[in-house]
């Protein structure tokens, strides 16, 4: 996963559709609000966890996104997802974390804690979710009810564990995917800043890499 920050669009630049294109797909597409409406439409609650962490619910309904991408001719090759929001913020997921993971609603995930993220609930009854691209959704809510258009078109996915963090890629206001076929980059192999010999037990080891990020 990764995360990418571009110059803030105005109000009056903000896309009223969406875009899919890149090297990964075979047939781009450029899609209207009407053209997603349109399509079938799936509904679930999704259980998540922020970066504080608070734990979270959301109920979702929208198209799924490998509807959109095999409509877009996804290619075997294809290795990167990139989302982009008409705000300036983007997304970047690999195909096997979004598409080929499973990931799961966890009724339960509340369990021992409501509220902190750091404390796992239950992963008992899980049920298998789809990711979508979210045409209407409620944050901290299960009542459809609740849904409305705010945050459209927002990316909505379950967890591979109980305990993973996966609210900071609910990206809304997404404009344009791009789907790519280049490999994940990877991170530098750490280097310890210690010298040779024998190094005695509990000493403090710093590591570090070129970007260290």
């Amino acid at each position: 996963i990764s995360f990418n920050l571009l110059p803030l669009l105005s109000p009056a630049e903000a896309a009223s559709g969406l875009e899919i294109t890149g090297d990964g797909v075979a047939n781009p597409l450029s899609l209207t609000l009407s053209d997603l409406q349109e399509m079938e439409q799936y509904q679930h609650v999704y259980s998540t966890i922020n970066t504080w962490p608070s734990k979270k619910l959301y109920v979702a309904q929208g198209v799924k996104l490998k509807d959109l991408l095999a409509l877009a001719g996804l290619k075997e090759n294809a290795q990167l997802i990139v989302f982009t929001s008409s705000d300036g913020y983007s997304v970047t997921l690999t195909v096997k974390e979004l598409l080929k993971d499973k990931r799961y609603y966890f009724p339960y995930f509340q369990d021992n804690s409501v509220n902190d993220g750091t404390i796992p609930g239950s992963p008992r009854d899980a049920v298998e979710v789809q990711p979508i691209l979210a045409l209407l959704s409620a944050e901290s809510s299960k009542n459809p009810a609740d849904m409305n258009d705010m945050d459209a078109l927002l990316l909505v996915c379950g967890q591979r564990a109980v305990s993973e963090q996966t609210n900071s890629i609910f990206l809304k206001y997404i404009s344009k995917i791009e789907v790519l076929t280049s490999k994940p980059t990877k991170w530098d192999a750490p280097r310890a800043n210690i010298g040779s010999g024998k190094v005695a037990e509990g000493t403090l080891i710093e590591l570090s890499n070129k970007r260290n990020d």
